[in-house]
């Protein structure tokens, strides 16, 4: 980290959902982690600063959190449909 703070206007860190990529290697990877592990070591001070991701946005939570692009893509839809006692 580059020790460097997120402005003091700045009360939550919300990651949208949308087309960007999650490679490891691309820019708005490399923001989103900076963003999230500076949000991290705020609340790890006792400064809370919420984060959420909605669709796309809790994927690269997860991305960032596994330290992969691997991680668990839920069956499709039919499958849950086909196996779910709620339908």
């Amino acid at each position: 980290m580059c020790g460097c703070t997120l402005p003091s206007q700045v009360n939550l860190l919300l990651f949208p959902g949308g087309g960007a990529s999650l490679d490891h290697s691309s820019p708005f990877f490399d923001s989103a982690k900076w963003m999230f592990e500076v949000a991290i070591d705020m609340n790890m001070k006792g400064d809370r600063f919420p984060v959420h991701g909605t669709c796309l946005g809790f994927e690269l939570l997860h991305v960032i959190l596994a330290n992969t692009t691997e991680v668990y893509l839920p069956p499709p839809p039919s499958f849950v449909l086909y196996c779910t006692a709620l339908f």
